[in-house]
């Protein structure tokens, strides 16, 4: 019978730390899947006012401003990758 009640109670304490392994794993997957989602969604935004943006200069600006800018940008892009 105390045999019994050991194995019963090894079996437990395994089946118990199965539980918390897979749970963690579980956790672990779903924060992966919050950070990427996150970062889409991020992405998008960023897409979506750069979008807006270039719409918006295209709209109301004249030619000598969009040159303008366009000459600033290249110097930013310049001076980021150098």
């Amino acid at each position: 019978r105390a045999e019994a009640a050991t194995i019963v109670s090894e079996a437990h304490a395994a089946a118990e730390a199965v539980i918390a392994r897979r749970t963690a794993l579980a956790e672990t997957k779903i924060a992966a899947a919050e950070r990427a989602a996150e970062a889409a969604v991020r992405g998008q935004a960023v897409d979506l006012a750069t979008a807006a943006a270039r719409r918006i200069i295209a709209a109301h600006d004249d030619p000598a401003t969009q040159a303008r800018l366009t000459a600033a940008s290249i110097s930013e892009l310049d001076r980021r990758l150098h």
